[in-house]
């Protein structure tokens, strides 16, 4: 084609195309060519490391190549623990550890899920199911083991991340290595307030006698959520 020419190209969409409105099927597109430009390799001068680095008074080419590494470096990192030590991770977790979840919260997640499904699904898919309550029924049950993971994962990181919390007094700080802009940093996270005052069942009772009272032979206590986990 030359500039400013204008050409018809005719395609077909795959069988398998996110729009299930266009999967199979032929179009037409009527481009025009307006302009040609050439990919040049780019040259690392004076100019452009002020670019790269406004504002730096240090600015150099060295600096550059290095901060290319550590972003390669990174990226690599974030690579290895997304697609395999977080997964992992959490799945040895669900795996490992089995106990009963609210019903509600579970059918929550599969509306959830459920949600997400139908956004990719076309008008006709949506009032098949619409029609079929038993169709849907059967879509609902085969998300519900994902929905039981995924809430289960859930519950089992916010417990644990209670427990780091746990380990330290009021007062102190807590310690946490996070990634931020790229770089890893070291965060000192005060803990000036409890937030367990705002449970409604608390998971420990500090520095205060437990209250209770006796009617018709038993002993009645607050409920705290320690007790729950003892009793499993």
């Amino acid at each position: 084609m030359k500039s400013g020419e204008t050409k018809d190209i005719n395609v077909k969409f795959p069988e398998n195309y996110q729009s299930k409105e266009l999967a199979g099927k032929e179009a037409t597109f009527t481009v025009t060519l307006h302009s040609f430009k050439e990919k040049t390799e780019p040259k690392l001068d004076d100019e452009m490391i002020k670019r790269l680095l406004p504002g730096d008074e240090s600015a150099s080419k060295e600096k550059i190549i290095e901060n290319i590494k550590k972003e390669i470096e990174y990226d690599k990192l974030m690579e290895l623990y997304n697609k395999k030590l977080k997964p992992e991770f959490i799945e040895n977790l669900v795996k490992n550890y089995n106990f009963d979840l609210p019903k509600n919260i579970v059918e929550q997640e599969i509306d959830a899920q459920l949600n997400q499904k139908a956004q990719n699904m076309s008008e006709k898919e949506l009032e098949e199911y619409r029609n079929n309550p038993e169709k849907l029924k059967e879509l609902r049950e085969s998300l519900r083991e994902d929905a039981v993971n995924s809430v289960k994962a859930t519950f089992l990181i916010d417990t644990l991340a209670k427990y780091v919390v746990d380990l330290h007094q009021m007062g102190e700080s807590v310690k946490l290595k996070v990634w931020r802009d790229k770089k890893e940093i070291e965060l000192n996270i005060p803990l000036t307030k409890y937030t367990k005052d705002v449970w409604l069942v608390k998971l420990y009772q500090y520095d205060k006698e437990p209250t209770y009272f006796i009617y018709g032979g038993y002993v009645f206590s607050p409920l705290l959520k320690i007790l729950l986990y003892k009793k499993g």
